[in-house]
């Protein structure tokens, strides 16, 4: 079997890494996944920080990332930790597929996460050398020579991926974005709205960011969010390259959007360091931009539809 390599951006999440990664070793295409980052969630009665109301809009949607992964011939089933032997997890994987296992950020050495915040992650296990698996991740240095204990990920892995090809399936391409221009109709803006209103109105830095802003949840969605409107130009490539339309209008947004989202982010990073507080127009003014952005977006997705 040929030797997976890895195929990364610094935008990418764990989850996308994995995906990019095994379309390479199956000689596939995944970009129609990433259709699932257009969008927008946030609960307002959820918690007391709005770091907290903050969701990204993929997040546990594992039906619909594998509906568009499947377009493309490629497959994944997630089995909760309790249902295989951690011991033989590369014994016992399935032909021609590959496997991952999602451990506990905050007990992982060797991401930026340790220690700070429990978030999960997800890595490729590629071998097992006595006690140990080697493994592959956004985080590796190199293809080789990475290897975890084989007690460790007994003790901290929570689930396993087995990824793996399948029939390429038929789709219409204009069906899928009518799902999330359905989505964004029907909540998509208002959920929006009141994460700007709540930042307007009730940003409090010293809830948000009580110690380290790489533990902050409020830092490190605004983060995901800008790297997710970056990532979704790699969907609006491939639609331009099925449907010969051009699409530059919603590139161009979707990089002022992530560009905003970096702005603001290090913004309120400098304002929590400083102890002198935010300044309101500053932080309307990006995210209105980024609304309006938004909007364009959503409408020339409609316009393509009609």
């Amino acid at each position: 079997m040929r030797q997976l390599e890895s195929v990364n951006k610094n935008t990418y999440n764990c989850f996308q890494f994995l995906v990019a990664t095994s379309a390479k070793f199956y000689d596939c295409d995944y970009r129609l996944t990433m259709l699932e980052l257009w969008g927008f969630l946030y609960e307002k009665e959820a918690n007391e920080t709005i770091g907290d109301r903050l969701k990204l809009y993929w997040n546990y949607k594992t039906d619909r990332r594998k509906q568009l992964l499947n377009k493309h011939g490629l497959t994944f089933d997630i089995t909760s930790a309790n249902a295989f032997d951690t011991a033989e997890l590369i014994c016992d994987k399935p032909s021609n597929s590959l496997i991952a296992v999602y451990i506990d950020s905050f007990v992982c050495p060797w991401i930026p996460f340790y220690q700070k915040i429990h978030r999960p992650h997800a890595l490729f296990l590629t071998d097992k050398v006595s006690e140990n698996f080697v493994y592959l991740d956004q985080y590796s240095e190199s293809s080789e020579n990475n290897e975890i204990a084989v007690e460790f990920v007994k003790n901290h892995a929570t689930s396993k991926i087995i990824f793996k090809p399948i029939e390429i399936r038929k789709y219409n391409v204009g069906d899928l974005l009518l799902e999330n221009l359905t989505n964004w109709k029907k909540y998509g803006f208002s959920h929006y709205e009141t994460f700007i209103s709540d930042m307007k109105d009730a940003l409090d830095l010293s809830k948000e960011i009580v110690d380290d802003p790489l533990a902050s949840k409020l830092i490190m969605f605004i983060k995901n969010l800008a790297e997710d409107r970056i990532n979704f130009i790699e969907c609006i490539d491939f639609i331009e390259e099925i449907s010969y339309i051009g699409l530059k209008t919603i590139k161009k947004c979707l990089i002022d959007i992530a560009s905003r989202y970096e702005k603001l982010r290090a913004y309120i990073i400098k304002c929590a360091y400083s102890g002198r507080g935010h300044k309101i127009e500053i932080i309307s003014n990006e995210l209105d931009n980024i609304y309006s952005q938004e909007k364009k977006i959503y409408e020339e997705i409609h316009s393509i539809l009609k």
